[in-house]
């Protein structure tokens, strides 16, 4: 209830343009709840808004952290940044997320959501790419017939048909 309070405290002081209140407000509200999704995303959106880089990376870590092998962090995060117009930012945020993993379920989830980020700005071999290193990792932890796959043989499908 109280992160929810700063966080519309800081909606409130964006409202009469003072940033600087609103990012304290903001960081407040994640500092109270640092797993709040809801929030995590909220400040995603706005850091990115505002060119804050460093802030928006280390926001989308924390939200990725809440749980890494849930594929819903990594498609939020897609939404957020291609609102914000900064795949590329994006790419590199996945890159250093893959970097510090080693579970083998994460490396396949942030392999698979980056090759849908490649995909969506048309770079077909990196998404190819990225797509193979998924299945890899997949098959190590999921039964063949787990739904992932799928997804994976319609994406080869799909560029097969090019």
């Amino acid at each position: 209830e109280q992160s929810d309070k700063y966080f519309q405290i800081g909606i409130w002081f964006l409202e009469m343009d003072d940033i600087e209140n609103a990012f304290i407000n903001f960081k407040k509200s994640i500092d109270c709840f640092p797993t709040h999704y809801k929030n995590l995303k909220g400040i995603i959106q706005k850091t990115l808004s505002f060119g804050l880089i460093k802030e928006a990376k280390q926001y989308s870590t924390q939200l990725f952290e809440i749980e890494p092998t849930n594929p819903t962090g990594p498609q939020d995060l897609i939404d957020i940044y291609f609102k914000n117009e900064m795949p590329d930012l994006l790419i590199e945020l996945f890159n250093e997320l893959i970097d510090k993993n080693k579970n083998i379920e994460v490396l396949g989830n942030l392999n698979f959501h980056m090759g849908l980020v490649y995909i969506n700005i048309d770079n077909k071999t990196e998404g190819a790419s990225c797509m193979a290193i998924a299945r890899q990792h997949f098959e190590i932890v999921f039964p063949k017939d787990h739904i992932i796959f799928k997804s994976i043989k319609e994406f080869e499908l799909t560029k097969q048909s090019e």
